[in-house]
């Protein structure tokens, strides 16, 4: 049985186990996680939160593609709309999400 150190001057790690690389980020091409869940980092502005960078790349691209003038600056519009549109809590940085625009 391999002991997968480099202590004792054998070459064994040539069969190391696989790594888990769920949280690897994919170069930007792709999504990670859920579609559905994508699709909400990105309309929320939450794209380059750390949490999320890089594991729903495709679905942030998309967004800022096709964004056009009309949209969000603030982060979180869409998923407390009915905070974040109030007249206190800057509804100028929510105008998509808000209908001001």
């Amino acid at each position: 049985m391999p002991d997968f150190d480099d202590y004792n001057g054998d070459d064994d790690d040539t069969n190391l186990p696989p790594v888990d690389d769920d949280d690897a980020d994919d170069g930007g091409d792709a999504d990670v996680y859920d579609a559905d869940y994508c699709k909400s980092i990105a309309v929320n502005n939450w794209c380059a939160e750390k949490n999320f960078v890089g594991k729903c790349s495709a679905s942030c691209k998309e967004y800022e593609k096709n964004k056009g003038s009309c949209f969000d600056e603030a982060q979180g519009c869409v998923a407390y709309k009915a905070e974040m549109c109030k007249p206190n809590y800057y509804p100028d940085e929510r105008k998509k999400t808000c209908g001001k625009c």
